[in-house]
């Protein structure tokens, strides 16, 4: 029996197949990304797509297969056929849906699907019921098998290949591969058709005449149908992936923002332990002070600087423990900062320790400001400087005692014994009390820095300067007045006690007995004249002209002796 082809359902036939390709690559990669309930509920849907696509070639290219006969199709058996090609694809979307797919199992995936199909596609021939049955050419009956199952296994691979790309170039290759997977599927097709030998004479037992549509319509009413279908499982597909990218994107930005902050408070948890770390190790005084002056927050160092215990300090504020003298520049200093006016600030400073001394530090203040820049607490570092403001002290003290000192005998200079002389004359006249100045002078002085130099000289002068300091009292004041001339200042001293301590002097400079250089300079005498306040004048400079006179007339009357203004004493052997 000789049977024709209508071109157009022919053609439909491999749009449906082309369609039902496409559908099957795409829907692989939806079953791939989505999980649990999701991916099987994708799984049965595209299994109905994409069956039903492949069913639908293969009704479509049996309509457009024209016999001379009137053709019908049993019900039941169609109906096992679209089973199968749904059972058929829903197996190779979870093949194509699997995360490995070796060779073997692509080879033995292809024979099933393969078979699956071909079983699909003699099973709606086996629909038509011929009597006599179809007689089937056993090479192009294998040639159909064989074309299934390399269709299959062209179909799986490109499936799983193309699953997990969104590219346009990947589009553009899924449009090609489903193209060739829909020539190979009505490849197979027509080719079992070809193998298909319906005999002269044969009839078909279906019941007929209870379709109502003609097998054209029929065949583009179906076409529409499962055209429609497959347009609208792309379409959900599409927008499935879209939101799945969308969602995909926003849980990245999601993870990446808690990575961000896990990041942020992973910093900042390192960040407050390096500052407390670096808080209570830290060498110097560091404390945290409310804005109204309270500690908030104060480390071990600042404790032992003030020598309180951490709980009392927390219970105080800075401004009872600060010296009053420098409170005022400090506040204003933090009214500056507190106002925006000052970043930070630095002063040296006074603090009272627990035990009531006064400590001495370098305090540097900065503020922590909000993200409004209003100032919440500061931060203090406090180091104590106390040691540095001695050293500096007893440095001062020594320039200022050096300064009132000759620097060859260590007594007072000219320079101080002014204001001494001031002073002691000042007091004396508002007391009524008497004073005392007695000039010392190393008699032939001259003769000695000749004959043994200058050094020796000054050895002299030094020995001298030591019997003077031995013999005054505390309130007495000895200084170097010029060369080898002295000059004693005796507060309250009488006559008697001046002419006591000079006659001392004299006896005890003959006594001395001066070596210089293994060189023995023998006796070394002086001479001594004293003005008495308010005997010899009322002012300093008066009486110290009378002690200068008198010494004068020491000198003139043979020099080792003593001689009180106005009169003369000699001292006898």
């Amino acid at each position: 029996m000789i049977a024709t082809y209508d071109n157009t359902l022919v053609l439909l036939s491999i749009v449906v197949a082309t369609m039902a390709s496409y559908t099957a690559l795409d829907l692989a990669g939806r079953v791939t990304h989505s999980s649990g309930r999701t991916a099987t509920l994708w799984l049965l849907g595209g299994s109905a797509a994409m069956g039903a696509g492949i069913w639908s070639m293969h009704f479509i290219g049996m309509l457009a297969f024209e016999l001379p006969i009137p053709v019908f199709y049993d019900g039941w058996i169609t109906a096992a056929s679209l089973l199968i090609a749904v059972v058929t694809s829903g197996y190779a979307l979870s093949v194509a849906s699997r995360r490995v797919l070796g060779a073997l199992s692509l080879l033995g995936a292809g024979i099933i699907m393969g078979g699956g199909i071909a079983a699909m596609h003699y099973a709606g021939m086996a629909a038509m019921r011929m009597s006599p049955p179809i007689e089937y050419d056993p090479g192009w009956f294998a040639a159909s098998i064989g074309i299934a199952i390399a269709a299959a296994t062209a179909a799986l691979w490109l499936a799983f290949t193309l699953r997990s790309t969104t590219s346009h170039l990947a589009v553009a290759g899924k449009l090609v591969s489903a193209l060739v997977m829909g020539c190979a599927i009505a490849g197979m097709h027509y080719t079992g058709m070809a193998a298909a030998n319906f005999a002269e004479g044969s009839t078909c037992l279906v019941a007929g005449g209870g379709l109502g549509l003609s097998p054209e319509g029929l065949a583009a009413a179906l076409g529409s149908v499962i055209l429609s279908l497959l347009i609208a499982t792309l379409v959900a597909s599409s927008l499935d992936r879209r939101l799945a990218t969308r969602t995909a994107r926003m849980l990245g930005e999601v993870e990446q923002a808690n990575a961000a902050l896990l990041a942020a408070q992973e910093s900042l948890r390192e960040s407050e332990e390096r500052f407390r770390s670096a808080f209570e190790s830290a060498t110097i005084g560091m404390g945290l002070v409310s804005l109204d002056g309270h500690w908030l927050r104060v480390n071990g160092s600042l404790c032992r600087i003030f020598g309180y215990p951490e709980s009392e300090l927390l219970s105080a504020d800075y401004q009872s423990i600060s010296h009053p003298e420098d409170l005022q520049a400090d506040t204003e200093q933090v009214r500056r900062l507190a106002n925006g006016e000052l970043q930070s600030y630095q002063m040296e400073k006074r603090y009272f320790h627990k035990d009531g001394h006064v400590v001495w530090v370098n305090l540097s203040v900065s503020a922590v400001r909000d993200a409004r820049d209003v100032p919440r607490h500061f931060v203090v570092q406090i180091e104590d400087i106390s040691a540095r403001k001695q050293a500096e002290e007893a440095l001062q003290n020594m320039l200022r005692e050096q300064a009132l000192r000759d620097p060859l005998t260590a007594l007072f200079n000219r320079r101080h014994l002014e204001d001494a002389v001031e002073r002691e004359f000042a007091r004396a006249r508002r007391n009524g009390e008497p004073l005392a100045i007695i000039m010392v002078d190393i008699d032939h002085f001259k003769s000695i820095n000749d004959r043994f130099g200058h050094a020796c000289g000054d050895a002299v002068i030094r020995r001298v300067a030591q019997l003077l300091v031995g013999g005054v009292r505390r309130s007495d004041i000895a200084c170097r007045y010029g060369g080898e001339e002295f000059l004693l200042l005796l507060p309250g001293a009488p006559a008697s006690r001046a002419l006591e301590l000079a006659e001392v002097i004299c006896r005890s400079a003959r006594d001395l007995h001066h070596d210089c250089d293994g060189r023995s300079i023998g006796a070394v005498t002086v001479s001594c004249g004293i003005g008495l306040f308010p005997d010899h004048g009322a002012t300093a400079e008066v009486v110290m002209k009378a002690a200068d006179r008198a010494l004068y007339r020491a000198k003139e009357q043979g020099r080792d002796r003593v001689v009180l203004a106005e009169s003369a004493i000699r001292r006898q052997g």
